[in-house]
């Protein structure tokens, strides 16, 4: 009988070293995971900061197109302004002109 446990316990113990040896792999896989996650945290973190620097570029750009499309409308009504000076400056010129046919014609 006792060999008959004796048997058991070194089947056991077989089974111990072999479960312990998978563990020990285990182990090992997790820690070449753990090191892999470290630097895919790292990989991730390097292009959050890009992706923060590149929102702020955008924003910065943002702002520019919105400067110059209200320098653009700016500009416009400053043309606007202009031709209807020209306009006012044509309309004289016609009556300068008109007023100095007038006097030709006397």
């Amino acid at each position: 009988m006792v060999e008959t446990y004796e048997r058991k316990v070194e089947t056991y113990d077989r089974k111990l070293e072999t479960y312990d040896r998978k563990l020990e792999t285990y182990d090992r896989k997790l820690e070449t995971y753990d090191r892999k996650l470290e630097t895919y945290d790292r990989k991730l973190e390097t292009y959050d900061r890009k992706l923060e620097t590149y929102e702020r570029k955008v924003e910065t750009y943002d702002r520019k197109l919105e400067t110059y499309d209200r320098m653009i409308e700016t500009y416009d009504r400053k043309l606007e302004t202009y031709d209807r000076k020209l306009e006012s400056y044509d309309r004289k010129v016609e009556t300068y002109d008109r007023m100095v046919e007038t006097y030709d014609r006397k």
